[in-house]
């Protein structure tokens, strides 16, 4: 499948780490938090904290840096397919492409005109920026789309993040544009499934406290 692509030009946002923080520098310099440090520094951490101990430190360091692998690397493949790229997936590992290909069939029958792939964000007014997955019209609506990876299906208590994180992907588009993605969707390509998890919701639902959490951010550093 080839894609129509209508990509949108925005400028280039240099990265660095700053005592394990992503900062983006803006055009005029400004130097502002990316959306998943954020997110991250301002979540409730005792889950993930009682399951290091449950399953012992090196365990728990294990997992996550496999976990971390798999997302980069579907993450790639996804990239790639959107950009109409031939891919060589003999080549990768047989568990990734799994997981990959329960999402290139969701993009492939639900996703057609492109607008952006890991396009840079930023909002001045909120001090706020990132790369946004994929920008594009799903199922015939304008949408931010986010594809995850995990060993299994996710409780919508367990990952608020990801909708905050489409929110404010799709403030920042609205800011930066003018275009008003309402859709947010996220692709969670599951470990030993055959289909994707897939989860639609309202952009707008999420906005107000997803802002409340960047205000109380800026507030506490």
């Amino acid at each position: 499948m080839t894609f129509k692509h209508e990509l949108i030009e925005l400028p280039e946002l240099k990265s660095s780490l700053n005592f394990g923080r992503r900062l983006y520098e803006t055009p005029v310099g400004d130097l502002y938090p990316s959306v998943t440090t954020v997110l991250g520094v301002m979540s409730d951490k005792s889950g993930i904290d009682e399951w290091r101990a449950r399953v012992g430190e090196e365990e728990a360091d294990r997992i996550t840096q496999a976990a971390a692998a798999r997302g980069t690397a579907v993450h790639a493949m996804c990239e790639d397919y959107v950009l109409n790229k031939e891919q060589n997936l003999a080549a990768k590992s047989p568990i990734y492409v799994a997981v990959y290909k329960q999402l290139e069939a969701e993009i492939k029958a639900n996703i057609t005109t492109i607008y952006g792939v890991e396009t840079p964000l930023y909002t001045d007014k909120h001090r706020l920026a990132g790369r946004v997955d994929l920008i594009a019209e799903y199922k015939g609506e304008l949408a931010i789309v986010d594809h995850k990876t995990s060993n299994s299906v996710k409780r919508k208590d367990w990952i608020q993040n990801y909708y905050h994180q489409v929110a404010l992907y799709a403030y920042m588009l609205y800011e930066r544009t003018g275009m008003m993605a309402k859709k947010g969707v996220i692709m969670i390509g599951v470990e030993n499934q055959e289909v994707p998890q897939i989860i639609e919701f309202n952009i707008a639902d999420y906005i107000k406290p997803a802002l409340k959490i960047v205000k109380d951010y800026h507030a506490k550093y």
